[in-house]
């Protein structure tokens, strides 16, 4: 929720909504069901991908070099993978890497990553990404845990 706060409305959206709200809207729904925790958290924000050159410019600068276009997929496992913020302070930047370690390590737990045009699925065994040919307009993270 914080990361909302920080960065998900750094900017005016590049799309043709070019949304800035006068708050930094974020939304959460959670279930209990069928002995597993799901949690939904969104954000109509710039989404991953765009905060990523600002968030984690050393990151941006090795992709550049591949040479390949950069992929909002990409981005997001780069985002999970390594655990940094623009301020370098080692509390920050920790917290999507915290979500998918913890989640992923419980039997049967698993999350989804949306943001912009890109996809990110984690559970205990497989990594799967994507991209998507429409972008979702913000970033929508889904994790789910068994209670038992």
């Amino acid at each position: 929720m914080t990361n909302t706060s920080h960065h998900a409305y750094l900017e005016t959206r590049k799309d043709n909504l070019n949304y800035k709200p006068p708050t930094k809207n974020w939304w959460m729904f959670s279930q209990s069901k069928d002995e597993y925790l799901s949690v939904v958290f969104c954000d109509l924000g710039i989404g991953i991908p765009r905060t990523l050159p600002l968030t984690m410019p050393e990151i941006l600068k090795r992709l550049v070099r591949l040479k390949k276009p950069i992929k909002d997929s990409e981005c997001i496992k780069k985002a999970v993978q390594h655990g940094l913020s623009r301020t370098k302070q080692p509390e920050r930047g920790k917290g999507l890497g915290d979500i998918v370690e913890v989640v992923t390590k419980k039997k049967n737990g698993s999350i989804l990553i949306y943001s912009n045009k890109g996809m990110y699925y984690k559970n205990e065994t497989r990594v799967v990404t994507r991209d998507l040919n429409e972008s979702i307009l913000g970033t929508l993270i889904c994790w789910r845990v068994p209670l038992t």
